[in-house]
């Protein structure tokens, strides 16, 4: 077997309990010794300790949530969006493709002329 090699300080986890596992098992595979200051650790936030109160509106954002409410399915979420997006739910993936290739957006990313700041 073959180690792969990566310098001592790429090594990352996540959380805050399992950096001396971690460096153990980075010494194994790797064959070198980790110290403490190459755990990189995090802390997660549950979806209810991240999100704030309602305040404001995002007109395109809230029509999708609107749209997507009422669906019982993943399915139901895909063709809502379709409708949403492409105003039609029977795209097959190359008529899908061509409506993406034909829009101007699209055209602004490939060709460069997308305008940031008035530049």
């Amino acid at each position: 077997m073959t180690a792969l090699r990566a310098p001592t300080w790429q090594c990352s986890c996540g959380g805050t309990e399992g950096g001396p596992a971690l460096r153990d098992f980075a010494e194994t595979v790797y064959g070198a010794e980790f110290d403490a200051t190459t755990i990189i650790g995090e802390d997660r936030l549950t979806i209810d300790e991240w999100v704030t109160d309602r305040e404001g509106d995002i007109p395109l954002l809230d029509e999708v949530t609107i749209t997507l409410q009422g669906c019982a399915s993943h399915e139901e979420q895909l063709q809502a969006g379709e409708r949403l997006f492409l105003g039609a739910t029977d795209l097959d993936d190359e008529a899908l493709g061509q409506r993406l290739r034909a829009h101007p957006l699209t055209h602004s990313f490939g060709l460069g002329r997308c305008r940031h700041g008035g530049r």
